[in-house]
């Protein structure tokens, strides 16, 4: 999978990877969050998943969901 962007009713969602992580111990694909007013900085949520996991809309929104309340 190439680098993906998924827009949310809360912001965008970056899908990368996949790559090996030295932390899961296994190959994984990078989801990350950034709110529309951080744009320009790029600050944002990141987070592994295992790289066999589907990549759903409804998946995308919810770690939106999840993410906003770290921001």
């Amino acid at each position: 999978m190439a680098n993906a962007t998924f827009q949310t009713e809360l912001g965008a969602v970056t899908a990368k990877g996949p790559y090996f992580s030295f932390v899961k111990g296994r190959e994984v694909i990078q989801l990350t969050f950034i709110k529309p007013e951080n744009e320009e900085n790029g600050y944002g949520v990141c987070k592994e998943f295992p790289s066999d996991i589907s990549l759903s809309p409804e998946f995308m929104t919810d770690f939106a969901e999840q993410s906003v309340n770290l921001l």
